[in-house]
C-alpha cells in the first residue's frame, strides 16, 4: 500500500480492529489514528498511513487576518465538492458533506499553505441549499465577506457544478450570480474554472454561462473521485457494488485514471495547479464602492445592498404630510406688545403727574395698550393656519424632499437632499433594524424590487415586487 493513503473507516472501535487485523504487521506500526468530532457526533475514523511513522501536518489555517488582497473564490451548488476541492488545493480540513445540507454554514477564508504567497481561497456556502436558503441572499453575504477581508480582486472563480448535459434554469440562476460578482465591463468570465463533479463535460454550465456573457470563455474541469465514498445510509448492496467498482479503479494507471475521468487527489491538484496557477492570467478586480440609494437611504455597494427599497420619489414633505395647527399671532408677539403698551402707558403716566393741567393725556392709555390687546383677540378668535410638521411652511406649499410615491407606505424615509436647508429633522436611515414594538426585521423599504427565489419567498411573508433599480449616487 502506498504510504500517504487514506482509508475511510466507519463504526465502532471493533470495525476499526476488524480492519487492522487487514493491515499487514510493518505497515499496522505506521498507523496514525485520527477522529473528528463536530458538535459532539463522530463523523467517522480515518487511517492515515505514513512512511516510517512520521507525524505530518494535518491542516491549514482557516480564517486568519489575511492581508492579501487576492483570492479565489469556490461557489456551486451543495454536494458538488467545492469543500473538498478547496481541501485538496489548500492542504485545509474543512469537514465536507454528501448530502443536500450544507456543510459550511459561511463564507470562510482558507490560507494557501500548499502554495505560500497565492492568493487566499474563499469557500462559500452552498447554493440550492436543502435548509432553503436564499441563494440571493448568500450571495450578498459573500460580497459581504469580501469586502470585509479587503479582497479586492479575484484570481479565479471556481464553479462547482454535477455533471449535467443541459442547461436548466438552476445553472442559470448560478451563472447570473456569478456575473454579479464583477460590475461595469470588466467581467469575471475569462477568470471562471467549471469543475464538474461527474465524467460528462460541463456543456450545461458553458451554455447557461453564455447565456448572461455571450463571450464569456470559461475554463473546464470534470472528474470524479478515484477514492470513492462510502458513507452510513448505503445499505450493504450499495456498499457492495461500490466495494467492487474500487477494487477495479484500484488496478488502473495514470492513463486509464485520465480516460476515465477517475483521479487521486495528487492528480487532481496537479491538473487544478496547471490552470490556477497560469501567469499569463491576469487577476479581475472587484472594487467595492460607496453609494447611496436616494429612494430607500441604504448605503455601500450596490451588491451587498438589500432587495428593498421604495417605489418612485416625488416631492412632498415629512411625516407623511402631516400637518399641525399655528396660532396666528404667538404668544411672544403678544407680550412684546403688551410690555410696550405698558411702558407707553407708565409714561403717560408720569407726563401726567410731572406736567399740571396734562391730565388729558390719559386718554391716550388705552391706544398705547390697543396693539396687545388688539393680537389677543386675534390670537383667540382667528382661525388657526396650517402647517407642515416637518418644515413649518403653511399648508399647500410646495414639497422639499423626496418621498416614497407609494400611498401604502408609512415610512418616513427620504433623500435628505432638499430637507437640511429648511431645518428638517434626518429621516430614517433605512438601514436594516428591529421593530422593537413587534419584534420584526424590518426591511428599508417598502417593495421587492427584484423577482425573489424560492429561499426570499420562504424568508419573507407580504411584499409586494416591483422590478427596479437602486437610484444609486455616489457619497
Amino acid at each position: 500500500m502506498a504510504p500517504g493513503t487514506k482509508i475511510g473507516i466507519r463504526g465502532g472501535d471493533a470495525s476499526m480492529e476488524e480492519h487492522m487485523r487487514l493491515l499487514s504487521p510493518d505497515v499496522a506500526r505506521t498507523v496514525k489514528l485520527r477522529k473528528k468530532e463536530v458538535s459532539g457526533n463522530s463523523l467517522g475514523t480515518g487511517i492515515l498511513l505514513d512512511r516510517g511513522g512520521s507525524k505530518r501536518s494535518s491542516c491549514a489555517s482557516i480564517g486568519r487576518q489575511v492581508v492579501s488582497k487576492e483570492g479565489i473564490v469556490v461557489v456551486g451548488a451543495t454536494g458538488t465538492g467545492k469543500s473538498s476541492t478547496t481541501n485538496i488545493y489548500t492542504g485545509s480540513c474543512e469537514t465536507v458533506g454528501h448530502g443536500t445540507d450544507s456543510m459550511t454554514n459561511k463564507a470562510v477564508t482558507v490560507e494557501d499553505n500548499n502554495h505560500p504567497g497565492d492568493p487566499v481561497w474563499v469557500d462559500s456556502p452552498g447554493w440550492l441549499d436543502g435548509k432553503g436558503e436564499s441563494d440571493n441572499l448568500l450571495f450578498k453575504e459573500l460580497m459581504r465577506h469580501l469586502q470585509r477581508g479587503k479582497i479586492t480582486s479575484l484570481k479565479f472563480v471556481v464553479w462547482c457544478v454535477n455533471g449535467n448535459s443541459k442547461e436548466d434554469a438552476m445553472l442559470q440562476a448560478q451563472a447570473n450570480l456569478i456575473d454579479k460578482i464583477t460590475l461595469g465591463e470588466d467581467k469575471i468570465w475569462s477568470n471562471v474554472l467549471i469543475l464538474c463533479k461527474g465524467t460528462e463535460d460541463c456543456e450545461g454550465a458553458l451554455e447557461a454561462a453564455k447565456k448572461v456573457n455571450p463571450k464569456a470563455q470559461p475554463q473546464m474541469i470534470s472528474y470524479l473521485f478515484a477514492k470513492l465514498t462510502v458513507t452510513d445510509q448505503m445499505n450493504q448492496a450499495k456498499i457492495n457494488q461500490i466495494n467492487k467498482k474500487q477494487a477495479m479503479i484500484d488496478e488502473w494507471g495514470p492513463e486509464q485514471r485520465e480516460i476515465f475521468k477517475h483521479l487521486t487527489e495528487h492528480e487532481i491538484k496537479v491538473k487544478l495547479e496547471s490552470i490556477l496557477r497560469d501567469p499569463e492570467v491576469r487577476s479581475i478586480p472587484i472594487p467595492f464602492q460607496n453609494m447611496e440609494c436616494r429612494a430607500c437611504g441604504q448605503k455601500g455597494d450596490p451588491r451587498t445592498m438589500e432587495d428593498f427599497c421604495h417605489q418612485k420619489l416625488k416631492m412632498g414633505h415629512l411625516y407623511n404630510e402631516e400637518l399641525k395647527e399655528k396660532k396666528r399671532v404667538s404668544k411672544a408677539k403678544i407680550g412684546a406688545a403688551y410690555t410696550a403698551g405698558i411702558a407707553g402707558a407708565a409714561g403717560v403716566g408720569t407726563l401726567a403727574v410731572m406736567v399740571p393741567g396734562s391730565e388729558a393725556v390719559l386718554m391716550a392709555i388705552p391706544i398705547v395698550l390697543s396693539p396687545g390687546t388688539a393680537m389677543s383677540g386675534m390670537r383667540l378668535f382667528a382661525v388657526p393656519k396650517k402647517i407642515y410638521k416637518c418644515c413649518g411652511r403653511e399648508e399647500g406649499a410646495a414639497g422639499h424632499i423626496e418621498l416614497c410615491n407609494n400611498p401604502e407606505c408609512k415610512s418616513e424615509t427620504g433623500s435628505l437632499r432638499g430637507a437640511t436647508q429648511w431645518g428638517c429633522p434626518p429621516p430614517n436611515d433605512a438601514k436594516l433594524c428591529t421593530d422593537e414594538k413587534n419584534k420584526k426585521w424590518r426591511p428599508p423599504g417598502c417593495v421587492m424590487i427584484t423577482q425573489p427565489d424560492l429561499g426570499m419567498q420562504k424568508r419573507y411573508k407580504n411584499y409586494k415586487v416591483m422590478e427596479k433599480d437602486h437610484d444609486l449616487y455616489p457619497l
